[in-house]
């Protein structure tokens, strides 16, 4: 009997740790400008954007009041007027949506890791495509307001300890000129522009001090932006799958245990 108490304890635990992991998953990469950003405001959604996100918190969600429901049924008078067979219907379909749950889950998690590596480069022509990227830019500037944080968290900055920060992609690509430029430092998102320069980075052209233009327009913008949406997406792909199988194992393990030691007994 404390064994399969011991089981049951484990087996809670797995599985409320997996769901807890994929809807936090989801919850930060809700958070992320990247994949916010991607269908924002879109006319061709195509179904890209926070397709994932939602799903690993809705889904996840759904899986996790399915689950209590599960382990509630058996002991639920209420239930008890349909008779037994009732009861095992009553099982049987909420197993079923709890089925469909996970594989959902699963099909999400495969379609981030699957855009992020095999298909990178169609979602990156796709991100590149002009119509595309004046939403995805206008979202940067006007809902994620990843250039407004980047100056108040170095505004204050001295041209020295400015150099020595760790930028995300994003922030390099989109919030300062190229380092080949060579403009010279007033602020962290202000630069003198020499007016007769010439570079052989086109970037260099495309920079203005305007925030709302800043290097928005520099294709080394985009493509941080595409690296910080592949980073997400690999990262948060990957944490679901890893957390679907222990979801999995928390339900097939214990049981498997349970009955080998029925049988030597």
């Amino acid at each position: 009997m404390m064994n399969k108490r011991i089981v049951s304890g484990v087996m809670i635990f797995t599985i409320s740790t997996s769901m807890i992991t994929i809807i936090s998953t989801g919850i930060w990469l809700l958070n992320q400008p990247s994949d916010l950003c991607l269908g924002d405001k879109s006319a061709q959604y195509d179904g890209r954007g926070e397709f994932t996100s939602i799903i690993y918190v809705g889904a996840g969600l759904c899986l996790m009041f399915t689950v209590v429901c599960l382990f509630a049924m058996p002991v639920r008078p209420s239930w008890r007027k349909y008779g037994e067979y009732g009861d095992q219907r009553m099982i049987i379909a909420v197993t079923c949506f709890g089925v469909q749950l996970l594989l959902l889950i699963l099909f999400a998690s495969l379609y981030a890791l699957t855009q992020s590596t095999v298909g990178f480069v169609a979602l990156q022509r796709w991100i590149y495509s002009p119509e595309r990227w004046i939403n995805i830019k206008d979202c940067l500037y006007e809902d994620s307001n990843v250039c407004a944080r980047f100056q108040n968290k170095y505004g204050d900055d001295t041209q020295h300890q400015f150099f020595g920060r760790y930028l995300t992609p994003l922030e390099s690509g989109c919030c300062k000129p190229p380092i080949e430029c060579n403009f010279k430092f007033s602020s962290p998102s202000v630069w003198i522009k020499p007016s007769n320069g010439t570079y052989s980075n086109t970037d260099c052209y495309e920079w203005e001090n305007d925030q709302k233009k800043l290097c928005y327009n520099c294709q080394v913008c985009k493509l941080g932006y595409t690296l910080e949406l592949k980073n997400a997406w690999t990262i948060s792909g990957t944490v679901v799958v890893i957390a679907w199988l222990v979801f999995l194992s928390g339900f097939i393990l214990p049981k498997m245990l349970v009955k080998d030691q029925d049988e030597l007994m």
